[in-house]
């Protein structure tokens, strides 16, 4: 848990993050799950950011929205406040990634 003091500055839209798509090939009838992870999450590597559009034998896939899960994601940009920042100097800003249940909830 982090406790962070400071003037929010900048605040992004809140946009979905796919974390698992879910495809389904209308030729073969399968499905196909395929799972998402970057630098900010917590899995030890980041895979590849490709969204299939076709499975090994070339037959399209349609995506099943209702199926994939999403995670809310959003950066913002906090600032130190200026009374509290040494005199003579410009306020530090740093900028923030929230996810889940983070994402709008800064005061």
């Amino acid at each position: 848990l982090v406790c962070l003091e400071g003037i929010v500055t900048k605040c992004s839209l809140i946009r979905p993050k796919v974390i698992k798509s879910v495809h389904y090939c209308p030729t073969t009838k399968k499905t196909i799950e395929r799972k998402y992870s970057d630098l900010t999450s917590l899995e030890p590597f980041p895979s590849s950011a490709v969204y299939p559009t076709k499975d090994e034998e070339g037959n399209p896939l349609e995506t099943e929205y209702g199926l994939s899960t999403y995670l809310d994601h959003q950066t913002i940009s906090v600032q130190e406040m200026p009374e509290k920042a040494p005199a003579g100097q410009l306020p530090r800003s740093v900028e923030i990634i929230l996810d889940g249940d983070l994402v709008d909830a800064c005061k």
